[in-house]
């Protein structure tokens, strides 16, 4: 299964995000992107897109750069993603994690998103923001 990584450009605002990964929590204003349409393969959750220099405060480094798999527990192994999206006609597999949470924070306010976050190593701008995050996954979320 093949997903489009960009359909257009359309923005919808900003959000800030919190991030949270074994004892381990980064904070992050995202970039709301209707053409963001990645999906995690293995539960159709939409896939935050997260740049590589903001996945190293929460992540391992093997978990970012996939390599040394076997030196981590069992329990992170079935937390990596392999998210396939297409870029400009060429096809990418970005590496994912199912973090502990991912949470839309408005004010003192934050509600639980569904998604999985992958790790960007394109160096992409992003509009200037650290992440992009999907519109899809903000259909149930109360803003």
């Amino acid at each position: 299964m093949l997903i489009s990584f960009f359909s257009n450009n359309e923005s919808e605002g900003s959000v800030d995000l919190e991030i949270s990964f074994r004892e381990k929590m980064t904070k992050v204003s995202a970039f709301v992107d209707s053409g963001n349409l990645a999906i995690d393969p293995m539960d159709m959750s939409p896939v935050v897109l997260l740049k590589k220099d903001m996945a190293k405060d929460i992540l391992p480094e093997n978990i970012i750069n996939l390599c040394d798999v076997d030196s981590l527990d069992r329990e992170t192994k079935k937390r990596i993603r392999l998210i396939p999206v297409t870029r400009g006609g060429h096809t990418h597999v970005l590496v994912g994690i199912k973090a502990d949470s991912v949470k839309l924070v408005r004010g003192d306010n934050s509600e639980e998103l569904f998604v999985t976050v992958a790790i960007d190593k394109e160096g992409g701008s992003f509009g200037g923001y650290k992440a992009l995050m999907p519109s899809a996954a903000l259909d149930n979320a109360l803003l």
